[in-house]
């Protein structure tokens, strides 16, 4: 697995939901809608990892014999379910955004 993919990944989503976050608190100023852009230019590069991860998966199938979207899909899922740990984690040690 692309380990840098996966990271990158996770970066941009939480760069992005911090740049809402900023956003929200600066609701009604010029500022609100830099941080705006800034969150939607993280969603794009998030999702430019999110194919290369996918293709991460598919090119495993090459030696794994399964067919090439299940190997994509597989990479994405372990991805997000590695991201909602980290969620969950954070949340029961109380770590907060503020």
């Amino acid at each position: 697995m692309n380990h840098k993919a996966l990271e990158s990944w996770r970066e941009e989503k939480r760069s992005a939901y911090l740049y809402r976050l900023v956003s929200d608190a600066e609701s009604g100023t010029a500022r609100q809608m830099l941080f705006l852009e800034l969150a939607q230019a993280a969603e794009r590069q998030a999702e430019l990892w999110q194919a290369e991860i996918g293709k991460a998966g598919a090119t495993l199938s090459l030696f794994t014999g399964r067919k090439a979207w299940r190997g994509g899909a597989r990479m994405l899922l372990i991805g997000a379910a590695a991201g909602a740990a980290t969620w969950a984690i954070g949340r029961a040690l109380g770590v907060a955004l503020s």
